[in-house]
């Protein structure tokens, strides 16, 4: 009963140190509070392999499972060309310069390891010291763009899929404000898109091909429209 009592104890404490990790809210840029004085240093990732992924599919027989049945359409996802994404540095800068701002374009992130710890002002869950982008690049502001998916992504239960492919685009999108530790952006990309019509229709899979390139376009659209 005691044995019991204590892991009824830890399963609270455990859920409720769960429940109570701050999830970071959207943060809308005004450029109007950005002093035109301020540089913007900018780094974007490159763009991650356009292929299919299988999320569930958790162990390597699983995963080899579903690689096999959708070899198809990983074979035509991997001809996607995804050139507006592409253009994502060269067209925020333009936008940026265009609004009168310095943009400082930066290749590599500092490590996170590497900046000093600090704890979160109200309202943002920044634990980390960017002052060393200031100190490093000179930077006011740091702006991101760093792309995790692109391609199309179906969803496993072990070796059985749960759903049908949908294309994917996801990126982490935010700007820091170096000096105050805080979020001047905030909106992160997590755009899926489900074919319209039958999608499993080899081997060009027109559906799922036409899918992808509109959530390409309302990724492009969504990384631009702050600085509009």
């Amino acid at each position: 009963m005691k044995y019991l009592s204590v892991v009824v104890v830890l399963c609270v404490l455990f859920v409720t140190g769960c429940a109570s990790v701050p999830q970071q809210q959207n943060v809308d840029l005004n450029l109007n509070l950005i002093p035109k004085e301020q540089k913007i240093g900018l780094y974007v990732s490159p763009l991650p392999k356009i292929t299919t992924s299988f999320p569930g599919a958790g162990c390597l027989l699983c995963l080899g499972a579903a690689a096999l049945a959708n070899s198809s359409l990983t074979k035509q996802v991997e001809t996607f060309q995804a050139e507006e994404l592409a253009k994502t540095k060269a067209n925020i800068t333009q936008q940026l310069k265009a609004k009168g701002y310095d943009v400082v374009v930066i290749d590599t992130l500092i490590p996170a390891k590497k900046l000093a710890k600090i704890k979160p002002v109200a309202g943002s869950t920044i634990a980390k010291n960017y002052s060393a982008y200031k100190t490093q690049h000179n930077v006011d502001q740091l702006l991101v763009v760093n792309f995790l998916t692109v391609g199309v992504v179906r969803q496993y239960s072990s070796y059985v899929p749960v759903s049908a492919p949908q294309a994917s685009v996801s990126a982490q999108f935010y700007m820091i404000d170096t000096a105050r530790n805080s979020y001047s952006l905030y909106a992160p990309i997590n755009l899926v898109k489900s074919a319209d019509g039958e999608w499993d229709a080899p081997p060009t899979f027109p559906a799922m091909t036409n899918a992808f390139y509109q959530a390409e376009e309302e990724a492009v659209d969504s990384l631009k429209k702050p600085f509009n």
